[in-house]
């Protein structure tokens, strides 16, 4: 636990009376913070290790007493935080967010049964945070990334969930930023409020108990705006700190606290990191298809490179829906046989000696041979492609094929599940998206593929994958999905 000064706020105004009243507050509120961690860490762990406990048959003091000594320190109940774990800040709210002009924030598509709702564990996906670590270094056993005390960057380890704050704003500065958004009904206050502390709270551990170091890679000054999967060794330095656990707290200095509600680690499957390719045809002479299990594995590589990104699950699975549809998960079918002025792999680009050929530079002939001879490179490049295509920050393509402002001439309203989903989205806003995987892949088909045709079976596809990898369902099987 920190010295109360971590907790200060910071970002006061200029005038000097109104200044000096923030700075004595803002003291006060941090004597206040650091107690109030302290206070729900003690709460966390206490419920944590009481439903530990319960599950231990004919369970002694002894027990509980070595539960206490071992929990925190050697992950055996799987509390170490790793990549993909699911965060929720204690003053999240869907409710309307008030200004000082009198205004007020009214979330989109936010139905009134869900505002005013004090428990913490209400569950709506736009409250959820998702930690990204795949940066750090593997050193568990399913090939999962630990999250560690750094881990705490806004927008690249914690993108800010599409919701309000119950904490008004209390800096002119703030609600500057909140008025000239004017997407601010779309994506809530919480990105401009939001203000992380430079690492998070451990619980102090009883007795000579410490915590396991994991290995934190960071960005050096000076490097290249690329995703940090794609940085270049000499820009990135490690260190090897302490892991957090589901008792460790994240400071938001606006005022809330950040805190895991799962690990990440029970959601962890060993997907396959297998490819695999076929030069064939959807129709004609050279009509082929991948075998269910090279299906399942090409969309499980497909979800490793996009989560490892910094993508969603929903977002993953809407894109997969559209796969699905396009190319049975093959990133070596034609729509024609060779023919480079119709649709050719993952998401069928047309034309595509014009689009992704002309990308790789390469022709028919030597993408098939590339086929069969490295799949996992012709996946990468694809999916490489899409990424840049998409104009994702970072990427730079002479295309661009991500186009929010022709969505409505590609899907029908009816087709969507939920009213909340916004029509028209960012490539940004697409990828770190928690609405329903359905209505993503009819984001990503109006946005990208701009198809127009077999909406229900993308979505029904989307939906299915969403199923296997939140582990709702691992035994689906090509029968389940739209034929």
């Amino acid at each position: 636990m920190g010295n109360y000064l971590n907790y200060l706020h910071g970002e006061y105004d200029s005038h000097d009376l109104e200044n000096r009243k923030q700075r004595l507050d803002d003291i006060q509120h941090a004597r206040e913070v650091k107690q109030d961690i302290e206070d729900t860490q003690n709460s966390i762990f206490e419920s944590m290790t009481e439903g530990i406990i319960n599950e231990i048959d004919n369970a002694t003091s002894e027990d509980f007493i070595e539960l206490c000594r071992s929990y925190n320190v050697e992950d055996r109940y799987s509390e170490y935080l790793v990549n993909g774990a699911t965060l929720r800040c204690t003053m999240a709210t869907l409710d309307d967010f008030p200004l000082s002009n009198g205004s007020k924030v009214i979330l989109e598509g936010v139905e009134e049964k869900d505002k005013n709702v004090t428990e913490y564990k209400f569950e709506d996906p736009r409250l959820d945070m998702v930690l990204h670590v795949s940066e750090n270094g593997i050193d568990i056993n399913n090939g999962q990334c630990y999250a560690t005390v750094k881990d705490c960057v806004k927008d690249v380890n914690i993108i800010p969930p599409r919701c309000n704050c119950l904490v008004p704003v209390d800096r002119k500065a703030e609600e500057e930023r909140i008025n000239s958004d004017n997407e601010r009904c779309k994506h809530g206050v919480c990105r401009h409020l939001m203000s992380l502390n430079d690492q998070w709270d451990n619980m102090l551990l009883k007795g000579n108990g410490k915590y396991q170091t994991k290995r934190n890679v960071f960005i050096k000054d000076g490097a290249p705006d690329i995703n940090i999967n794609d940085m270049p060794e000499e820009y990135l330095e490690s260190e090897d700190i302490e892991g957090i656990t589901l008792t460790s707290i994240l400071f938001c200095k606006h005022g809330g606290l950040i805190c895991p509600v799962d690990s990440g680690q029970f959601r962890i499957i060993t997907y396959s990191d297998t490819v695999f390719a076929l030069a064939c045809t959807i129709e004609g002479e050279h009509k082929g298809s991948l075998q269910w299990e090279q299906m399942k594995s090409n969309a499980e590589y497909i979800y490793n490179y996009l989560f490892d990104r910094g993508w969603s699950t929903e977002a993953i699975c809407g894109v997969l829906g559209n796969m699905y549809e396009e190319s049975k998960m093959n990133p070596g079918i034609w729509q024609k046989w060779t023919n480079t002025g119709l649709g050719y792999g993952l998401v069928q680009w047309s034309a595509a000696g014009e689009k992704y050929l002309s990308y790789i530079n390469k022709g028919a002939g030597e993408v098939n041979n590339w086929a069969k001879a490295d799949p996992k490179a012709l996946m990468n490049s694809q999916l490489k492609y899409i990424m840049e295509t998409m104009q994702l920050k970072g990427q730079k393509a002479e295309e661009i094929q991500w186009y929010p402002q022709m969505a409505w001439k590609y899907v029908d309203e009816k087709f969507f599940a939920e009213d909340s989903t916004p029509r028209e989205m960012t490539a940004e806003e697409y990828i770190t998206s928690n609405c329903n995987p359905g209505d993503l892949a009819l984001i990503f088909q109006s946005h990208y593929e701009r198809s127009g045709q077999h909406l229900e079976n993308r979505i029904n596809a989307a939906n299915k994958w969403y199923e296997y990898f939140t582990m709702q369902d691992l035994t689906i099987d090509l029968d389940d999905f739209p034929q």
